[in-house]
């Protein structure tokens, strides 16, 4: 969807035929918004989807924690993993919904949910293997 306001129109000084003189200037502004009339139905669904890999992957996490091998048992590792991914992505989500007239700023808080998940994957994962 995309909008086009005026600044007459913004500030209510625009004429209703376009045919009123004045000395604002004609600059045009342009929002663009990605919208659907079955918002609801499409976020559902993602987070269905999300959830069965979610509860998939603590499965398996869960039925590999007594491995013998010791540098093949990352179970504890993969659900903190999980768990810290889940949380970040709540916190980015409801901070999302609370900006979401302001793009700058969900794309902002976007780029640190996705970074913030790969670096703390990364560390929780790898960090203990380190010796």
């Amino acid at each position: 969807m995309l909008k086009a306001f005026s600044f007459q129109e913004l500030n209510g000084h625009g004429g209703a035929n376009g045919n009123e003189t004045s000395s604002w200037v004609d600059d045009v502004i342009v929002v663009r918004e990605c919208s659907c009339e079955n918002y609801g139905v499409w976020l559902s669904v993602h987070l269905c989807w999300k959830s069965i890999l979610l509860l998939a992957s603590l499965y398996i996490a869960w039925r590999t924690r007594y491995v013998s091998v010791p540098c093949l048992n990352d179970a504890g590792s993969s659900i903190a993993a999980i768990f810290t991914v889940v949380l970040v992505t709540l916190v980015a989500a409801l901070v999302s919904q609370a900006f979401r007239g302001v793009h700058d700023a969900i794309s902002i808080i976007t780029t640190i949910a996705i970074s913030a998940c790969a670096i703390l994957v990364q560390i929780i994962l790898f960090f203990p293997k380190v010796e």
